[in-house]
């Protein structure tokens, strides 16, 4: 019997078992395997609320910093392993991540700050495919990712997003880079476009300094990169026209935009301010006779009275809290805080921050990067309830 006739009369005998016992018939396996595409789904924003797919969704986030410095690599990876680092976000029910860069983090740069005896797989890594790693691993935890343009040299805060080393195209360009290179993830929510203008203006008519406008065209060029993710749009600080009087922090001054709206997509723009207590700074409403008690309209006439016609997130907010050294001030504004944002159904933030290394904050994790302060997880805990 010929080869060809014995596999022909294989063949007829699997398909007559398939048959009889309701089973899958017998087909020749290939080497080419099919692959099924991810879904990357759209995110969008209405009335206050962040949605996936139109299904609305819920940030309950922390910032975890360290692509905006010279290591290149989020903190704490010289004393544990990204994977239980991880662990213990999903463990406090954190769904959201803030990832602060800088530009040399999209690079080729070398990394340091890493244990690689206990990080094996992110050995002989650049800094842009740690940046890619470490993102992939959120990802695959099912945590949102949002990156957060942090600093123009990795060192410092800049009070433009341009600054004489660094030019405005080049910002662009490196936000549309950055896009390109986590749009493959399904949750990858955004891009924060620049960390605190604080020398910014808004609606000035000079195009130097107007954040507004600069905001515009990277947020339109982020868009064209990659048209299903978030645009977030910081404040300012001070401004010498459309604020009230009250002293804002940087990145905490959105009341300009009242006489100057974004030319922006409203279903696809957040704003985004940062409010911080006593041991970042002391504005005279943390001293007022009637404190805490005041604060209320202060985060309403600075932010708060523009939900819900947009769509607002806490880009940083937190402090010490009374540990480590800090104002015990400081957790009667934080409670304040979290209790104004529940009540006014702000609920997507991200709180400052995840590591201990925030030498003014410290951070939901103690000097050890093993155990959280109980009292910063109570009232992390009370407000993404």
């Amino acid at each position: 019997m010929s080869a060809s006739v014995r596999k022909l009369l294989n063949l007829l005998l699997a398909t007559v078992v398939a048959v009889a016992f309701d089973v899958a018939p017998f087909r020749p396996i290939t080497r080419v395997e099919a692959v099924i595409p991810v879904h990357l789904p759209n995110y969008t924003t209405f009335g206050g609320q962040i949605t996936r797919d139109d299904l609305p969704i819920t940030l309950h986030g922390v910032n975890w910093f360290g692509f905006d410095t010279p290591a290149h690599v989020v903190g704490g990876l010289w004393v544990r392993s990204l994977p239980s680092l991880i662990s213990q976000l999903q463990q406090e029910k954190i769904t959201a991540v803030r990832l602060p860069i800088c530009p040399s983090s999209l690079s080729d740069a070398p990394v340091s700050s890493i244990n690689y005896y206990v990080n094996p797989q992110l050995q002989r890594l650049t800094a842009r495919q740690t940046l890619q790693a470490v993102s992939q691993s959120l990802d695959a935890a099912n945590i949102s990712i949002l990156l957060d343009f942090h600093s123009n040299d990795c060192s410092t805060i800049s009070p433009l997003w341009y600054s004489a080393n660094h030019s405005q195209s080049q910002w662009i360009a490196e936000l549309v880079d950055a896009t390109h290179l986590l749009a493959p993830l399904p949750h990858f929510i955004g891009i924060d476009l620049q960390n605190e203008p604080f020398g910014a203006t808004w609606g000035t008519g000079n195009l130097m300094t107007d954040w507004n406008t600069a905001a515009e065209q990277a947020g339109k060029a982020v868009l064209l990169a990659d048209p299903r993710i978030l645009i977030i749009v910081q404040g300012i600080w001070e401004n010498p026209s459309c604020a009230s009087s009250y002293n804002h922090f940087w990145g905490g001054n959105l009341e300009p935009i009242r006489c100057t709206p974004l030319s922006l997509p409203a279903n696809k723009t957040v704003l985004s301010p940062h409010i911080f207590g006593s041991d970042i700074s002391s504005p005279s409403y943390y001293k007022s006779a009637n404190f805490p008690a005041n604060l209320p309209l202060v985060w309403q006439t600075q932010f708060g009275s523009l939900a819900p016609s947009h769509s607002l997130l806490i880009g940083e907010w937190g402090g010490k809290m009374g540990t480590d050294g800090g104002s015990a001030k400081d957790l009667k504004i934080q409670q304040a805080f979290t209790d104004y944002l529940i009540s006014q159904k702000i609920c997507n933030g991200f709180y400052w921050s995840f590591g201990p290394n925030s030498r003014d904050t410290g951070g939901l994790l103690e000097s050890d990067w093993q155990t959280i302060w109980p009292v910063k997880q109570e009232v992390l805990q009370h407000y993404f309830s």
